[in-house]
């Protein structure tokens, strides 16, 4: 998938002496063209919702940012009702295998705290999935049979 830079204009003839604000340069946003194909066939088929937020970001933004955040606390919970149902398993399996505890730990050190358990199911699935499916694995299991 391609990304481009938002800002960037698409011909040379489009460019003009637009003034860019000295904190905003060097952090043009990326995009994706395929997310952003859907993204806008979705605002176009929702032009009433479209039109909500374009009125509440102008009208109210302290209220549309606490909208969005909103929304990625229901997605942070949601995330971490799943986390608490893995987390025994996780932690079993963890303490049974020699040096997962460090290893998991190691990669996960740089994320940001509140998504810390998050992270550590999410690492400990992955390493036990390269476990399970490496070929390694696959002769040991052959060759139990």
């Amino acid at each position: 998938m391609a990304l481009k830079l938002k800002n960037q204009p698409s011909s040379p003839a489009e460019e003009g002496p637009e003034e860019i604000p000295a904190e905003a340069e060097g952090r043009a946003p990326r995009i994706n063209e395929k997310v952003d194909q859907k993204l806008t066939t979705f605002m176009a088929d929702n032009p009433k919702a479209t039109e909500y937020y374009r009125a509440l970001v102008k009208d109210d933004p302290e209220r549309a940012v606490r909208t969005i955040m909103l929304a990625k606390l229901n997605k942070y919970e949601d995330q971490m009702r799943l986390v608490e149902k893995q987390m025994p398993l996780v932690k079993q399996w963890v303490a049974h295998t020699p040096g997962m505890q460090e290893k998991i730990e190691a990669k996960i050190k740089d994320v940001n705290p509140i998504y810390r358990e998050i992270a550590f199911v999410n690492e400990a699935m992955r390493a036990k999935a390269r476990m399970d499916f490496s070929p390694s694995q696959a002769q040991r299991t052959a060759l139990a049979a």
